[in-house]
């Protein structure tokens, strides 16, 4: 299942982003982008996982979480939050913010799953070095 994590604002789509950090439309991706925390998208993976349940032809016992840029970090909290169901894999490209990835490092050792991480090599939003702070 892939979830629209901008439904409480009632966006649908995105559409195009622009390149440029200072358009209007990569404006409204950030504020979305920040509009979410872990605990309204475990809610929303709570209730994922409660209407798989619904569905015959869904296996629920073991599941994977994907998560590619942002959502890498609630990728890593859904195999924390939810450790008897996520097992498999969780693959996460990467987590935005040095706080962010230092948390879901954290979290890591919380999970059950087999972890993959992979990282873009260049990246202004994911520098090389990662702050031990």
């Amino acid at each position: 299942m892939l979830p629209n994590m901008y439904y409480r604002a009632g966006v649908m789509e995105l559409g195009p982003i622009n390149p440029d950090p200072n358009s209007p439309e990569r404006k409204q991706m950030f504020e979305l982008m920040n509009s979410l925390n872990v605990p309204l998208v475990m809610e929303d993976t709570n209730a994922l996982l409660a209407y798989a349940e619904t569905q015959k032809a869904a296996r629920t016992d073991i599941i994977g979480a994907v998560g590619y840029c942002m959502s890498g970090q609630y990728a890593i909290n859904a195999a924390t939050h939810f450790p008897d169901r996520v097992r498999r894999r969780v693959d996460v490209r990467r987590a935005t913010g040095d706080r962010s990835r230092r948390q879901s490092a954290s979290r890591c050792r919380k999970t059950k799953a087999e972890l993959y991480f992979g990282c873009a090599e260049t990246d202004v939003y994911a520098p090389q070095r990662l702050s031990t702070r």
